[in-house]
């Protein structure tokens, strides 16, 4: 889940629901790159502090991912954070 979907109250689950949520997203920012500027975490959790910037077309926008793990070492909780209208403003120059 992230930010925006939790406003809408959607959660994805499973590797189809997530894939499709990445391609979505892919298909929505065209070409775009996050740089990860600082990693932290320990067996059970890994939060990712990033800025992901159009290729393209200028643009950014900044947040913060956290992973949660089981005892297996996968992933069992995803949730991104970050302000939605400056990503909302980001897609506004993508669309320009």
């Amino acid at each position: 889940t992230n930010a925006a979907m939790q406003l809408t109250g959607e959660t994805r689950a499973g590797r189809e629901q997530i894939s499709e949520f990445w391609t979505e997203y892919k298909k929505t920012v065209g070409k775009a790159r996050s740089h990860f500027h600082q990693v932290t975490g320990n067996d059970e959790a890994v939060g990712l502090f990033w800025t992901t910037t159009g290729e393209d077309k200028a643009w950014s926008y900044e947040g913060v991912t956290l992973l949660e793990f089981d005892g297996d070492g996968k992933i069992s909780r995803f949730h991104g954070y970050y302000d939605t209208q400056a990503l909302d403003h980001a897609l506004e120059r993508i669309a320009a």
